[in-house]
C-alpha cells in the first residue's frame, strides 16, 4: 500500500509515492502534480511500504525502514556510492518466483542467471539491521539473498536471511561482507549449505571479496573452515570462534578461563588460557 493523506486545499484522498525532483526527495501524489509534493524528512530513516518506494528512496541515497512486508520483482541494485541503513523493523522483504536475475561469469565463462533481492556494488554502503527477514526465491542458476560485487560493501547486524538457493551472502571483486549476527541458511539440498558465504575461491585471488564473521548462526555451514572448494578458508574474524550444535554452526568471542603454574627451580611459571572451543595458549610469567 502506498501513502494515502487528505489535503486541505482541495478536500480529497490523494495517494503519493516517492520520487526524486532536482536531487531532493519529495512525497509526490501519483497524479503527477508536482505542485503539492510534500517535503521528507530524511534526517532520520524514511518509512516504505511498498517496492516502488523501497526502491526509490534507496536508490536516492537514503535510509529506509520498512513499515510493511515487501515483495520485490527483480533486484534492488545500488552502485551509485550510496550510503544507507535498511532497517527491516521486524518485516520481511521476500522476491516473486520469477524475478529476473542480472548474468554472471562462471567457471566455463559462459553467462550464469542470478536471483537475488540486493545487489551491492560500485562502492555502495549498506548496513542491514532491524531483525527482520530477507527470503530469496528465483528460478535462476543461482539464487541468493544479496551480492556484493565491484568494491561494495555491507554490514550485516542481524535478522534472518534464507536463499531458496545454495548461497545467502555472496562477494567478489574487492566487495566485503561484515556479518555481526544474524541467522543465515540455503536449502538448496544438492549444495547441503556448503555455498552459504561464498566469495568463489575457485575463481583468481584478485577477484575475491572478503565476507568477514563476528556472530551469527549458520545452518550446515562452518564459517571457521569453509572446506568446499579444498581451501579450507577462515571467515571468522580475530579471537571469534564457530561451535556447532547438530547442523548450526553459533560464531561467538573466545571466552577464555585461566590457570597459574607456578615457577620451580627447573622451570618458570606460566598462565593457561583455555576457551570453550578448545582453543588454548600459554603467558609466560
Amino acid at each position: 500500500s502506498r501513502k494515502t493523506e487528505t489535503i486541505p486545499a482541495t478536500g480529497h484522498a490523494e495517494t503519493y509515492e516517492y520520487k526524486v525532483i532536482d536531487d531532493v526527495l519529495y512525497l509526490v501524489p501519483v497524479c503527477g502534480c508536482e505542485s503539492e509534493k510534500k517535503d521528507v524528512d530524511t534526517t532520520k530513516a524514511v518509512s516504505v511500504s511498498n517496492e516502488a518506494d523501497l526502491r526509490t528512496v534507496l536508490s536516492a541515497g537514503y535510509s529506509v525502514v520498512l513499515a510493511e512486508d515487501v515483495t520485490i520483482t527483480e533486484a534492488i541494485k545500488l552502485v551509485n556510492g550510496q550510503n544507507v541503513t535498511l532497517d527491516l523493523a521486524g518485516k520481511t522483504i521476500t522476491n516473486s518466483t520469477a524475478i529476473g536475475g542480472h548474468q554472471a561469469p562462471n567457471d566455463g565463462g559462459e553467462a550464469s542467471t542470478i536471483c537475488e533481492i540486493l545487489y551491492v556494488g560500485a562502492g555502495a554502503n549498506v548496513t542491514i539491521t532491524g531483525n527482520g527477514k530477507m527470503i530469496a526465491n528465483g528460478d535462476a542458476d543461482y539464487v541468493q539473498v544479496l551480492s556484493a560485487v565491484d568494491g561494495g560493501n555491507v554490514t550485516i547486524e542481524n535478522g534472518t536471511f534464507t536463499s531458496h538457493g545454495c548461497t545467502a551472502i555472496y562477494a567478489t571483486r574487492s566487495a566485503t561482507v561484515v556479518i555481526k549476527g544474524g541467522h543465515f541458511e540455503a536449502t538448496d539440498e544438492y549444495y547441503n549449505g556448503a555455498f552459504l558465504l561464498d566469495i568463489n575461491e575457485a575463481l583468481p585471488e584478485n577477484e575475491w571479496g572478503t565476507i568477514t564473521v563476528s556472530g551469527g548462526t549458520f545452518v550446515k555451514f562452518n564459517p571457521a573452515n569453509c572446506a568446499y572448494d579444498g581451501s579450507n578458508t577462515n571467515k571468522l574474524a580475530d579471537n571469534y570462534h564457530s561451535i556447532k550444535d547438530g547442523n548450526v554452526y553459533t560464531v561467538s568471542k573466545h571466552d577464555y578461563t585461566h590457570e597459574t603454574t607456578a615457577p620451580t627451580c627447573t622451570a618458570a611459571g606460566y598462565t593457561t588460557y583455555t576457551c570453550v572451543c578448545g582453543d588454548t595458549y600459554h603467558v609466560a610469567g
